[in-house]
């Protein structure tokens, strides 16, 4: 049965041997090295998550043109894997990192937020979940959860809008969280799915903060 459509509840170098002064000198600066390293490593990392740095158009960006958002408490049979919109549960999920594949229709209610939903294979090998932790780590409104069957390895959703990204490393996965976190092209971009519904075996979920 449907009901209203703004339903949505809430590598170290090593001193030389030799001249004990040469080793000293080795001490100071390996650690000033290491330091100005970590900080180029850091910088680039964050310079090309900005918004000046990264291209202003998605090659790939697949687009699905008007999606209904519409609630329901019934079971949804989508046609498209994941689903990138329209009829979606009443509330959302709890956005955050699962362990464990979550529900279509609550994760489409999370998109109806402005929610970003990162699916990924649950064989995905341990790097590539790594690095996309990168994109939910400090983001409130990010949904992450392994998702069986995936069309590819990682599939990354906003309502109306979705990407295949070629890796965890590919540089359009950070245009895509430019673009469509929060977007206004969701039908409720004023709420959040911080407030969402907690999914059944809470503890394989840790909500961002």
């Amino acid at each position: 049965m449907e009901s209203e459509r703004n339903p949505i509840a809430s590598t170290s170098p090593r001193a030389g041997h030799g001249d004990t002064s040469k080793r000293r000198a080795s001490r100071i600066w390996v650690p000033v090295v290491a330091f100005v390293v970590t900080v180029i490593a850091v910088g680039s990392a964050l310079y090309s998550l900005n918004r000046d740095a990264i291209p202003d158009e998605i090659a790939g960006l697949i687009e699905y043109g008007d999606l209904p958002s519409i609630a329901t408490n019934d079971a949804v049979a989508y046609s498209i894997t994941p689903p990138p919109g329209g009829q979606h549960a009443l509330a959302s999920l709890e956005c955050g990192r699962y362990t464990i594949p979550v529900e279509d229709e609550r994760a489409v209610a999370a998109l109806a937020t402005g929610a970003v939903w990162i699916a990924y294979d649950p064989e995905i090998e341990e790097h590539e979940l790594e690095n996309l932790e990168i994109f939910e780590e400090g983001e409130i409104d990010v949904v992450m959860a392994p998702y069986p069957d995936l069309p590819e390895p990682i599939v990354i959703t906003a309502w109306g809008v979705q990407l295949y990204p070629d890796s965890a490393e590919d540089t359009r996965i950070a245009s895509f969280m430019r673009d469509y976190l929060n977007a206004d092209s969701a039908p409720f971009p004023n709420l959040s799915c911080r407030d969402g519904v907690e999914i059944p075996g809470a503890a394989a979920v840790t909500p961002t903060s």
